[in-house]
């Protein structure tokens, strides 16, 4: 696990108390990609759509962070498939050399 994931992971605890009491299930299923991560963020800095990514981050952080501290699901569902969007539009718009 990463820092990244550790910390989100630290946050849902001190907000909840216990990662039982969010009733917050995790899966995770590895399969191969035709790009993968350590590329794909290599690669992103390339598409025209990263630096608005980058800009809004905060912004969307902010709206998980409030949904997380709200148990509000809906809200966190949403920032969190919005994200996701962005980031494989990234993943599609890079500019190979």
């Amino acid at each position: 696990m990463g820092e990244s994931e550790e910390a989100f992971l630290c946050l849902l605890h001190r907000s909840c108390g216990s990662l039982e009491s969010c009733g917050l299930c995790s899966y995770c299923q590895f399969c191969s990609q035709k790009t993968g991560s350590t590329e794909g963020h290599a690669i992103a800095g390339t598409s025209p759509l990263q630096n608005a990514r980058v800009a809004d981050a905060p912004r969307r952080l902010e709206i998980c962070r409030n949904a997380i501290l709200n148990r509000d699901f809906e809200a966190f569902a949403n920032i969190i498939e919005h994200d996701s969007d962005m980031m494989h539009s990234v993943m599609m718009t890079p500019i190979r050399r």
